[in-house]
């Protein structure tokens, strides 16, 4: 079961959960600090350019013979394309003639959910100034060029800015380079909803693309228009992109061709949000607010200087890469016997740490992993164990001991009611693994595990045993990883088409369905049907002895509904729950006048037990 929640909370996290990760950016904030924001906005030394004849000429349409469109207020604006599709290539040629741009965008998510509104905003502002300057902070990601040095930010790295020469033209590639950064501008490190419609920004998607429509109708049916409307004093059209994630709307200014707003499709969205979140409405807008082209940009949008503290460097590293080959922190851990112990009472030895928690799935897997390797040297005195939880500080004892009994592990167990596990070892995830040698030096520090973890962690032992250092090791590979990422970059670009790689997958060829039969040993049959119980879930068959079997069936996430073998109702049982809280879980154990019932639902700490 534990596994099950944590997947349907993963997908739920794309709905609401990644918001709370843009509000809190310190990397953004600095820079939000040294510059302008989305309330000051780079001082204009040009009026906005309006779109020429020449613009749509260029695209290859003509103002002759082109119906007018109606405005929501009643007006009548020019219409100078046959089509939308004409209307986008003027809009391309538009931002690729650009000199400069700014906006101070803003992301809104808007929700009903379980009768309540959620209204949600984010940055996603942009200042651009051919052909290398630049100020962006969308989503967890930040970057500033002045046209002489380029310095940059992502928030799942904190502590750490990426300071090189300004490139002589910014480009996707300027953006993405580093995985680290370009996961946090593209919103991919928060499973942000607008990664499948593009990953690229989508003011630096028109500006920086070499074909921003490979994206924009990356498989969508034929654009088409909208009634025209306005937002503020902008009259603007509309196009309805149709793409299998769902429908997207463009505004597009009816004078300058600015993007001036976007209606994501939240289409598939909404298909991945479980029932029991109770979304009834969802709404993703991008509202490029003040959006302009200039002449030339003020230069002090592109200031900035880089906070004291701050580790620098070309690229950007999992922080807990940071601490290979240095001595250990100072940390502090409470052992079982209720004793403190830290890196002295290790010293002379290989110690090797494991961070775990008992609700955690993949631990209790890896775990007997460990205990196999610490049976091979629990006698040697060079060599020791630590099984350090991350759980609750109120989660008592015997909870952890009891897992340890379950899996048959003995290790030695220690609590981290400091927090040194994410605060000096930066474990974010678990389970965690981090390795010291005998001289106190932090020599490997792992995320996750594989099958071969016993194996592989015998061998790095005996290696340290031997006087080897391992530390380079972990780094060797990131090197490797990042040559792949280099290569998948590569094609990326040169295929142009910057959506979310999950949306890239090539179309299945049609099924062939075979013609209807029968089965030939085993019948389905229609026992009997009940419309008794409303809104059916998850559902148990009871079978005690001298007893007729009974259907136990959630109903609405908030009673259980009691049927006979017949299908007929026995009993309703209301469960007494938390207003907030819906079952969507329903499990037994026991039996006779000793049966008991658990029931949860997905997103909750709770279990509720009853008789």
């Amino acid at each position: 079961m534990n596994l099950e929640v944590h997947t349907r909370s993963c997908k739920a996290k794309t709905f609401v959960a990644w918001w709370a990760a843009l509000t809190g950016c310190v990397a953004a904030a600095a820079l939000a600090a040294s510059g302008c924001g989305q309330s000051q906005s780079p001082a204009a030394s040009a009026d906005p350019p309006a779109a020429t004849a020449p613009q749509a000429e260029a695209a290859g349409v003509s103002s002759a013979g082109s119906a007018p469109a109606s405005s929501a207020s009643g007006q009548t604006a020019p219409q100078p394309f046959p089509n939308a599709a004409a209307l986008l290539k003027a809009m391309v040629i538009a931002y690729k003639n650009a000199t400069a741009y700014a906006d101070a965008g803003t992301l809104r998510l808007q929700a009903r959910q379980g009768g309540q509104d959620v209204n949600q905003s984010a940055e996603y502002m942009v200042v651009f100034w051919r052909p290398n300057k630049i100020r962006l902070k969308v989503f967890e990601g930040a970057m500033v060029s002045n046209g002489t040095e380029l310095s940059a930010f992502a928030n799942q790295v904190p502590n750490q800015v990426i300071k090189r020469p300004a490139p002589p033209q910014i480009t996707i590639r300027t953006l993405f380079e580093d995985e680290m950064l370009g996961s946090a501008i593209s919103g991919a490190a928060t499973q942000a909803p607008t990664q499948s419609f593009s990953w690229v920004p989508l003011q630096l998607l028109l500006l920086l693309a070499e074909d921003p429509l490979k994206t924009l109708l990356y498989r969508s049916a034929e654009p088409v228009f909208l009634e025209p409307a306005k937002i503020d004093q902008y009259e603007c059209f509309r196009v309805e992109l149709a793409r299998p994630d769902g429908k997207a709307v463009l505004w597009i200014d009816q004078k300058t061709l600015l993007l001036r707003r976007v209606q994501f499709p939240v289409e598939e969205m909404l298909r991945q949000i479980p029932p029991e979140e109770k979304v009834q409405s969802l709404a993703l807008t991008a509202d490029f607010t003040d959006a302009r082209f200039q002449d030339q940009v003020d230069e002090s949008a592109f200031r900035f200087e880089i906070p004291a503290g701050l580790q620098v460097g070309e690229a950007l590293l999992p922080p807990a890469l940071l601490l290979l080959g240095k001595p250990a922190p100072d940390f502090t851990f409470t052992a079982a016997d209720g004793k403190t112990v830290g890196p002295k009472e290790f010293a002379g030895k290989v110690l090797a740490i494991d961070f775990w928690a008992s609700w955690c799935g993949p631990c209790r897997v890896k775990l007997p992993l460990v205990e196999k390797v610490y049976a091979k040297y629990k006698s040697s005195d060079k060599v020791a164990f630590l099984a350090v939880s991350v759980d609750a500080p109120e989660t008592p004892d015997k909870d952890l001991q009891s897992a340890f009994t379950e899996l048959g592990v003995t290790l030695p167990v220690a609590r981290d009611p400091q927090q040194h596990a994410a605060k000096k070892f930066y474990v974010s995830a678990i389970p965690a693994s981090c390795i010291l040698g005998p001289d106190g030096l932090i020599q490997d520090i792992q995320t996750g595990f594989r099958p071969t973890h016993d194996t592989e962690l015998a061998e790095k032992i005996e290696k340290l045993l031997a006087g080897r250092d391992i530390h380079s090791l972990p780094l060797v590979q990131l090197a490797e990883e990042r040559k792949q990422y280099t290569a998948w970059l590569d094609q990326w670009i040169k295929e142009g088409v910057f959506v979310a790689p999950s949306a890239l997958e090539a179309d299945l060829p049609p099924a062939t369905i075979a013609p209807r039969s029968e089965p030939k040993h085993l019948k389905l049959s229609a026992l009997w049907q009940s419309r008794d119980v409303k809104s059916p879930g998850n559902m148990l068959v009871l079978a005690d002895p001298n007893q007729s079997p009974r259907l136990l069936v959630l109903d609405g996430g908030r009673s259980v509904a009691e049927l006979d073998a017949s299908g007929k109702p026995a009993a309703f049982h209301p469960l007494d729950m938390p207003e907030h809280q819906v079952a969507v879980f329903l499990r037994t154990f026991g039996q006779g006048e000793k049966r008991f019932f658990a029931v949860a639902g997905t997103m909750q700490p709770q279990v509720h037990v009853f008789d």
